[in-house]
C-alpha cells in the first residue's frame, strides 16, 4: 500500500483539497483508496460528503482510545463511493495530541494501526493537520512518501525550510528516506507573481516538484462546498483534468 502524507504546516495551500480529489482520481482509475482525517478541522471528512456526527468512530479513536480496547480501522472505515473509503474526522479528534503525547510510541500509532489494512488499499492518502505536531508525526512514521501542497504567491515557499527539517529528523529516526514533492496549487497563469514563484519554488527544490499544476478553476472549489471530489462534481473541468493528470 503507498501511504502519501499531504502536508503543509501553511493554511490555504490547497492541502485537503489535493488529498480529497487525488484519492478520488485515484479510485476512479481503479484502484482501492483509503483517505485518513487527520485534522482536527475534518474538512477532508466534509469534503468526501459526511456531515460531522454523521459517524460512530472517527480517527480519534484509532488513536487515542486507550488498551486494551483501542479501536482498529475497521471500525472507523466508511465507504465513500466505489474504491473510495475514508476514516473521518472532528474535532474530538484535537483531544488525541495532549494524550498522546503522554504515551510510549506515540509517533507509531497510526502505523501500526493501518498494518492491518494495507493489503486492502492500492493507497492511503492522508490528510494532515495544517501544523507540526504529534498528528503530523503519526502520518510522517505511517507514510512512504509526502506532498507538500504550495500556493504561488508572495509567501509561496515560506515555511518550506521548516517542512524539510521536520522530514530530515523524520527520516533520520525511520532510517529510511521519505521521497518528498512539492505540487503547485491554485495556479493563476494570467499573473506574473504567479510565474515568478513558480519559479523561486523550482529553483528551491529542483527535481522535487511535480510536472503537474494546478491550475486555479472555480469548479473545485464549487465542488468542496458541495461535498464532492471535483471529478464527481464537474468532472469535465480544467480542475478534474489537473488531478487526473496527478492521478496518472
Amino acid at each position: 500500500m503507498r501511504t502519501i502524507a499531504v502536508m503543509n504546516q501553511k493554511g490555504g495551500c490547497g492541502k485537503t483539497t489535493t488529498a480529497v480529489n487525488l484519492a478520488a482520481c485515484l479510485a476512479r482509475s481503479g484502484r482501492n483508496v483509503l483517505v485518513v482525517d487527520m485534522d482536527p478541522q475534518a474538512h477532508a471528512t466534509l469534503g468526501l460528503g459526511f456531515g460531522l456526527g454523521g459517524f460512530e468512530h472517527s480517527t480519534y479513536d484509532l488513536l487515542a482510545v486507550p488498551e486494551p480496547r483501542p479501536a482498529v480501522p475497521g471500525d472507523t472505515i466508511l465507504e465513500v463511493s466505489p474504491g473510495l473509503s475514508l476514516v473521518p474526522s472532528d474535532v474530538t479528534l484535537s483531544a488525541a495530541e495532549p494524550i498522546l503525547l503522554g504515551r510510549e510510541n506515540r509517533e507509531h500509532r497510526l502505523a501500526d494501526a493501518l498494518k492491518s489494512v494495507e493489503d486492502d488499499y492500492d493507497f492511503c492518502i492522508i490528510d494532515c493537520p495544517p501544523n507540526i505536531g504529534v498528528l503530523t508525526f503519526n502520518a510522517l512514521f505511517a507514510c512512504t512518501e509526502v506532498i507538500i501542497p504550495m500556493e504561488t504567491g508572495l509567501f509561496a515557499i515560506h515555511g518550506l525550510a521548516r517542512l524539510l527539517e521536520t522530514m530530515e529528523l523524520v527520516n533520520a529516526r525511520r532510517r529510511r528516506m521519505i521521497p518528498v514533492t512539492a505540487l503547485v496549487t491554485m495556479f493563476d497563469r494570467r499573473t506574473r507573481i504567479a510565474s515568478e514563484s513558480l519559479n523561486e519554488i523550482q529553483k528551491h527544490l529542483g527535481s522535487r516538484v511535480f510536472t503537474t499544476i494546478i491550475n486555479f478553476n472555480v469548479k473545485i472549489k464549487e465542488a468542496a462546498s458541495h461535498g464532492k471530489p471535483v471529478i464527481e462534481y464537474a468532472p469535465d473541468s480544467a480542475g478534474a483534468r489537473d488531478y487526473q493528470d496527478l492521478a496518472g
